[in-house]
């Protein structure tokens, strides 16, 4: 008996009053919002001979698992999301796939499909029970081995754990197919079967970084990539895990490995871990997340200051030999004049030009006949003697 032959999903549906097949299949949670939130893909297969709408839905079936797995690439460049093999893991998958089964049957029964569908739905139904039957009773759960291999595929997760508790996980699955199954069946005879509701998702990080996206929209598309590099980061350091699994412990280690192993600067670092902490902040602020893991992180001071050195006569050459000052070019990033008044500015007053181009017509000043830059910023007034 071919395993995954004995619960196939065939993904193939045809319209009342259409002579055509279609193909369907659901959108995995975690990347619906990249097909507009939609839950379900649909197509036409583009013919009435349903032997050649099998050939062509198989095809279409696993270019579609391919195209899934390039979002994902695309969203997150970052590896799959691992669970292991505990009673709560066992449970979330188990009850993940009757609710998606059970939710397909629903809406493949709303859609009125013809006679011969709905009878070859009933009759694999009807087959598929004693097979699964046998599964339970013998204890020969690889027979459903691929079938939770291709589930995990679709949602996106690794399992990793021990051969025993491997096997425990296919067994409750095994279970939950049969159970699943069996409502099926029950619908056949018109019970009424309810679709359970979705269970609770467990948010990724990657989900967390998309809606601090959504709301950081038209910002900068230089800072919207090294934040969704940290988080990549972040998750190569401790591993990747649902978003309220992570701890403080986990960006404590991050931190130390970007001090201790990569010797990332103290400043470096509190950036990273400032940007980290705005991905969670806003999970929290939209009940998403009970406590913002990156808050409060201590990052330890530069242990020397560097100074900087002053610019060698050479060097000064270079820079007011430029086309802006020889030709009067005014570079687009300049800003028109600043380009040239801010670096003459900074020679002679010391400042940077960060605090220079916070002056106002006002705050340039004289008094008792010295002219100086009245510069708030951190309540310190630079005098600039005038030359």
């Amino acid at each position: 008996m071919e395993p995954l032959g004995m619960y196939r999903q065939t993904h193939l549906c045809r319209r009342k009053g259409f002579k055509n097949y279609y193909f369907r299949m659901r959108i995995p949670h975690d990347i619906q919002h990249w097909y507009d939130d939609r839950q379900e893909i649909k197509r036409s297969l583009k013919t009435a001979d349903p032997r050649e709408a099998k050939r062509r839905v198989q095809d279409m079936a696993l270019n579609q698992l391919a195209e899934f797995d390039e979002v994902r690439r695309k969203r997150t460049g970052s590896p799959k999301l691992v669970l292991d093999g505990s009673e709560a893991s066992i449970e979330a998958i188990c009850t993940r796939w009757q609710h998606e089964v059970l939710a397909g049957d629903e809406a493949f029964r709303l859609e009125r499909p013809a006679g011969d569908d709905l009878e070859e739905f009933f009759e694999n139904r009807v087959a598929v029970q004693p097979l699964l039957q046998e599964v339970l009773s013998t204890g020969n759960v690889e027979m459903v081995g691929s079938v939770l291999r291709l589930f995990l595929h679709v949602l996106n997760i690794k399992l990793d754990c021990s051969e025993k508790d491997r096997r425990r996980f296919l067994y409750r699955f095994a279970e939950t197919l049969a159970e699943t199954n069996e409502k099926q069946i029950q619908r056949n005879t018109g019970a009424v079967v309810p679709t359970p509701a979705e269970p609770g998702s467990r948010l990724t990080l990657d989900d967390l970084f998309s809606d601090w996206k959504r709301l950081y929209r038209g910002g900068r598309q230089k800072t919207i990539d090294k934040v969704k590099s940290i988080v990549c980061e972040f998750q190569e350091c401790v591993g990747r895990k649902p978003a309220d699994a992570f701890t403080k412990s986990d960006v404590i280690a991050y931190r130390d490995y970007q001090l201790d192993v990569i010797k990332r600067k103290p400043k470096t670092v509190g950036t990273k871990i400032t940007l980290l902490a705005a991905v969670f902040s806003v999970a929290v602020d939209d009940d998403k997340l009970p406590v913002n893991p990156a808050s409060r992180i201590r990052i330890p001071k530069s242990g020397t200051r560097v100074t900087r050195l002053p610019f060698e006569t050479s060097e000064l050459k270079v820079i007011f030999g430029s086309p802006v000052y020889r030709e009067g070019f005014r570079p687009k990033g300049g800003k028109g004049e600043a380009a040239a008044w801010l670096p003459v500015l900074s020679l002679f007053s010391g400042n940077r030009e960060e605090e220079l181009g916070q002056l106002r017509p006002e705050d340039v000043r004289c008094e008792k006949g010295i002219w100086y830059l009245n510069i708030l910023e951190g309540r310190i007034v630079m005098a600039w003697i005038q030359k």
